[in-house]
C-alpha cells in the first residue's frame, strides 16, 4: 500500500529550494538536457561548529586515524570559518591541508596550516566560494550568459 500519493509524469520527488540560484541554474530552458539526468535533488543544510569537528574527525577514524587528532582545534576553527559548514568545502579544506602539511612534514596540521591552504584555495579561485552562487557567477556558468526572461 502506498503511504504517499503517485506524482504526475515528468514531477520531481525533491526540489532544491525554490528561490535557490542552483534550482533556477539547473531548471533553465538552455540546461534541459542536464535536468533531465538529475534523478533526485537533495538539499543538505550546513553543519553546525560541533558537526563540522566531529565530521573531521569521523572521516579521519575512518582513513584509519585512531583518535581522529591530526587537526588541532584552532585549524577546526578555521576550516569552519571558512567551509561556513558546507560538507564538500570541508573536505576541500582537509585534503588540501593535510598535503600542506606533508610537504611541511609536519604531525599535526595547525592553524597555520590551515590559513595559508585557505589563502591559496581562495587565490586559485580568485573568488570565496559563497560568491560562487551568487546569482550574477550562477548566470555566467557554462561560458554562456543565461537571461532571467
Amino acid at each position: 500500500m502506498r503511504s504517499e500519493p503517485r506524482r504526475r509524469r515528468g514531477e520531481r520527488a525533491n526540489k532544491l529550494p525554490a528561490k535557490s540560484a542552483m534550482f533556477r541554474l539547473v531548471e533553465h530552458p538552455r540546461l534541459e538536457q542536464f535536468s533531465q539526468r538529475i534523478v533526485v535533488y537533495y538539499h543538505l543544510e550546513p553543519l553546525d561548529r560541533a558537526e563540522s569537528e566531529n565530521y573531521i574527525k569521523h572521516r579521519l577514524k575512518i582513513a584509519g586515524n585512531k583518535n581522529g587528532g591530526i587537526f588541532t582545534p584552532e585549524a577546526i576553527e578555521e576550516i569552519y570559518k571558512y567551509s561556513n559548514g558546507v560538507p564538500r568545502l570541508i573536505n576541500l579544506a582537509c585534503h588540501n591541508s593535510l598535503i600542506t602539511g606533508l610537504v611541511y612534514d609536519s604531525k599535526q596540521i595547525t592553524k597555520p596550516i590551515v590559513l595559508e591552504t585557505i589563502e591559496e584555495l581562495i587565490h586559485n579561485k580568485r573568488i570565496s566560494p559563497f560568491e560562487m552562487l551568487n546569482d550574477k557567477f550562477v548566470k555566467q556558468v557554462g561560458g554562456f550568459e543565461i537571461s532571467d526572461n
